[in-house]
């Protein structure tokens, strides 16, 4: 019998790129218990849901930038929820 896949870790990605997303999720989905996000507002409403390890996200982003983003996640830790442990920008090109 298969035993259940256990993830040691609780990650968020954002990206507005479809591509990116994609990418990430078959790198970082084979340790994580993953959720995408395809705007900063996602993100912003992920966060209030459960404690996340790691936040990865793009810098270049629509209405805001993963800089932004970065900003109002460590200003705001989230509607009952503790900020990511870790947070990470990605910049492609």
């Amino acid at each position: 019998m298969q035993q259940p896949v256990t993830f040691w870790l609780q990650g968020i990605q954002a990206s507005s790129e479809v591509e990116i997303n994609g990418v990430l999720t078959s790198w970082i989905g084979k340790l994580a218990d993953n959720a995408e996000a395809y705007s900063p507002r996602e993100v912003l409403e992920l966060l209030g849901t459960r404690q996340w390890d790691l936040l990865i996200a793009d810098v270049m982003m629509p209405h805001m930038s993963g800089y932004e983003l970065t900003q109002r996640v460590l200003e705001s830790p989230g509607r009952g929820s503790p900020r990511p442990r870790s947070l990470r920008w990605l910049a492609a090109g």
